[in-house]
């Protein structure tokens, strides 16, 4: 009994450690911030300490973000403009709020396409790929990412590489195709040991868990989501925190383990209050409803489902399909637009080609009639000459 005392405390010192540890960084950016003159340096640190906030402290996120985009704005810095809509988009992504991560994206993206920075344009399309995962569009989805994998591997882009496979698995899963998905997250795991990305490594645990979930091995797809809760926990990673619980009161359920369940329920429920992600939100009440629903507490359950019923009605309303709609509709006009410009320009190319060879046969026909005039006049004068000797 003392040892596994001694191996919590020691478990919860690291992690408040690592909390710690996390804290001190976004300190000492802000600290960096306060004592910056360039109006460039100011915006990458307002946009770094906004991204580590994103997943803690949304409505910071958006705050310290949102004032690197105006910064931008005022001195004219198209690529840390469209890298502050993108990371806006994400922290609106986590809370939820498609429309808004939409338009974001949206801003992001044609500023990245205007000027050539395929890097970029690369990370905007895995995150429009990811949105449509959310909305159950994963035709759609697989696309985006797809398209987003192709131009990191033509930039050699490990890193990236290694996220958009990790996605890729995401919506085969979705699709049903579990062996293409594990296929998938494997690639993804590999380059991500390699690479030691603490928090892509998180994602993978996570993702092959739910394969296991999926196959019913409750057991061992607790033990996946428990490492990457402790990656989460390391990078202090809420919003993953708090969607890995989850998962884990849901295998708990299944296992028959109904208070360690209904323990991971709370905790995750206090988390996704904490950061305001709807989507999360509606998740854990689902588990919620099965769990006192196993248990036998019928009152509790319905009074749960009341709540879930009314929050997934507001969460899914017509306008995020119809915003995202909006995106498809535009990305395809821009499309159809760049294709038949440049079909404009190959008939335009095709009319100068025509005109010039018509130019060059018309001086052929010339020079042949001239020619021909030419000796017509030496022949005339020859006969002439020939006439006079007789």
């Amino acid at each position: 009994m003392l040892k596994k005392l001694l191996i919590l405390l020691f478990v919860l010192l690291v992690w408040v450690c690592d909390i710690s540890a996390q804290s001190a960084k976004i300190d000492s950016l802000k600290g960096l911030l306060d004592n910056t003159i360039l109006d460039s340096v100011k915006i990458d640190l307002l946009i770094e300490i906004g991204n580590g906030l994103s997943t803690s402290s949304p409505s910071e996120a958006i705050d310290y973000i949102s004032k690197a985009e105006k910064l931008a704005l005022r001195i004219n810095d198209s690529t840390r403009l469209a890298i502050s809509y993108n990371k806006l988009g994400v922290v609106y992504y986590y809370i939820t709020d498609y429309t808004k991560a939409l338009e974001c994206y949206i801003k992001s993206y044609y500023i990245n396409q205007a000027i050539g920075n395929e890097r970029n344009l690369a990370n905007n399309y895995n995150n429009i790929g990811l949105l449509y995962y959310k909305i159950m569009q994963y035709k759609e989805a697989l696309f985006f990412t797809n398209h987003a994998l192709s131009i990191n591997k033509k930039l050699n882009n490990s890193i990236s590489i290694a996220q958009n496979y990790n996605n890729i698995g995401i919506i085969y899963r979705a699709l049903g195709q579990k062996d293409s998905a594990l296929i998938a997250y494997n690639l993804s795991l590999k380059m991500n040991e390699e690479l030691y990305q603490e928090q892509s490594l998180a994602y993978n645990y996570n993702n092959i868990g739910n394969i296991y979930l999926d196959n019913k091995d409750y057991s061992l797809a607790i033990s996946y989501f428990q490492k990457a809760l402790k990656y989460n926990e390391s990078t202090n990673n809420l919003y993953e925190q708090a969607l890995i619980l989850n998962n884990i009161a849901n295998a708990s359920i299944f296992l028959d383990q109904y208070e360690y369940s209904e323990k991971c329920i709370i905790k995750a429920y206090r988390i996704i209050k904490k950061i305001n992600s709807k989507d999360l939100e509606i998740e854990n009440l689902r588990y919620r409803i099965d769990l006192y629903s196993k248990i036998k507490n019928y009152k509790k359950a319905i009074d749960i489902f009341n709540v879930y019923d009314s929050l997934k009605d507001s969460l899914w309303a017509v306008n995020q399909y119809e915003q995202v709609s909006k995106y498809r509709m535009l990305y395809e006009t821009e499309k159809r637009d760049r294709e038949l410009s440049l079909k404009k320009a190959n008939l335009a190319l095709q009319k100068a080609n025509i005109e010039k060879q018509r130019i060059i046969w018309i001086g052929i026909f010339v020079l042949v009639l001239i020619s021909l005039g030419a000796i017509a006049l030496v022949y005339r004068l020859i006969v002439l000459t020939r006439g006079k000797t007789k």
